[in-house]
């Protein structure tokens, strides 16, 4: 009798339970999705900072150079320029910042001399934007200017410029000072300044056209802000006004920017040079003026032009010229009727303001019909 216990044949794997199943070797595909973007985006950060770090080397030896050419140029124009120490560099890795220690910028011009000086100097530029340039001076600026008979001293702390360089001169900058003390060559006070700032742009008025425009010369044009603050003078300087003066204004320079020396403002004067004062605003108590109007330069190098002008406290301020011996008290009393007669109350309110035209002509300056003063040279 044959057994019924016959062998069955094992199942092969393709029969198998889904547990029992080889499983794959290796990571599973979303945990390699992910270990591979991982990788791209470490190897990107790492290209982007190796290319960042070529782009900052770079504009650092750049920024560099262009200071050295810069100041060999000024040398080759007669200027004196030195510095202490070699130019080091710093910031890495959002600014690129140069220290340049104890610079030294001597000028000499028809007998005058200029020389600025500050501990450290730092310029800063971008990798992102090297062409917007900051100059930093926040241990202060020491200017001294003069001619034979000595020097006066200006003072500033912190004094700090910004500047966009163009292809061939600067297309804009500012300069901002603080705490600006002026000394005569014996060391005595002259003036301070609670604050200074100067900001320096092209003009972008519709130029001219027909024939006016063709009658005009063609010239270099800039619109100069500058609001000042917290004027002083030294009480030997005998004047109507009391407490810290503010200014501000805004004028277009046409003819280009001149050079604070005989030679230079002669050449801008005979470039067609003119200072078109489009807004000016002065408090300096009695006084509050406002007024707009255009001056050049004659022959004496003396401004001449002419304005329109609206200021209170003009009768004040004669009685103070009249307490400090300026004028005869009879004299002062016509004029000051005459004040009051041209003297017309605001719309808006306020004290009665005198407006009248402005005139500098041969030294001379006038208010309407009145002569008020006399000027002389820009560079005394």
């Amino acid at each position: 009798m044959e057994s019924n216990n016959t062998t069955r044949p094992q199942d092969s794997g393709l029969h198998a339970r889904p547990e029992a199943r080889p499983k794959p070797s290796g990571p599973a595909p979303g945990r390699y999705r992910r270990f591979r973007w991982l990788t791209l985006t470490i190897g990107g950060l790492g290209l982007a900072a190796a290319i960042w770090t070529v782009a900052w080397q770079i504009t650092a030896l750049i920024t560099e150079a262009s200071i050295e050419s810069w100041m060999n140029i000024r040398r080759g124009m007669g200027e004196q320029l030195t510095y202490s120490d070699m130019i080091t560099r710093s910031g890495y890795p959002f600014a690129v910042r140069h220290e340049i220690k104890a610079p030294v910028w001597t000028i000499r011009r028809g007998g005058l001399e200029t020389r600025m000086t500050t501990p450290v100097l730092v310029v800063e530029n971008t990798p992102i934007d090297p062409y917007q340039l900051k100059l930093e001076a926040d241990q202060g600026v020491d200017i001294w200017s003069g001619g034979p008979t000595g020097m006066n001293t200006v003072r500033a702390k912190p004094v700090r410029v910004s500047v966009r360089v163009g292809d061939y001169a600067p297309e804009s900058g500012g300069l901002v000072a603080a705490n600006l003390v002026a000394e005569d060559p014996t060391g005595s006070y002259i003036a301070s300044l609670e604050r200074i700032e100067f900001r320096l742009q092209p003009d972008d008025t519709e130029p001219e056209s027909g024939a006016q425009a063709a009658r005009q010369p063609v010239s270099v044009i800039a619109l100069l802000d500058a609001d000042i603050t917290g004027l002083v003078l030294s009480e030997r300087f005998q004047v109507p006004f009391s407490g810290p003066a503010d200014l501000s204004t805004r004028m277009a320079i046409e003819g280009g920017l001149p050079s604070y020396d005989p030679a230079g403002l002669a050449l801008w004067r005979d470039a067609g040079g003119v200072i078109d004062i489009r807004a000016l605003s002065v408090y300096w108590a009695p006084l509050d003026l406002r007024g707009d109007g255009a001056f050049a330069l004659d022959r004496n190098l003396r401004p001449q032009g002419a304005a329109t002008i609206s200021a209170a406290g003009l009768p004040a301020i004669l009685d103070q010229v009249v307490a400090m011996g300026g004028i005869k008290p009879n004299e002062a009393s016509w004029i000051k009727l005459a004040l009051i007669a041209l003297a017309k109350r605001p719309a808006e309110g306020g004290a009665p303001r005198v407006t009248a035209p402005l005139t500098i002509q041969n030294g001379q300056v006038s208010l309407g019909p009145l002569t008020i003063g006399r000027v002389g040279s820009v560079i005394q």
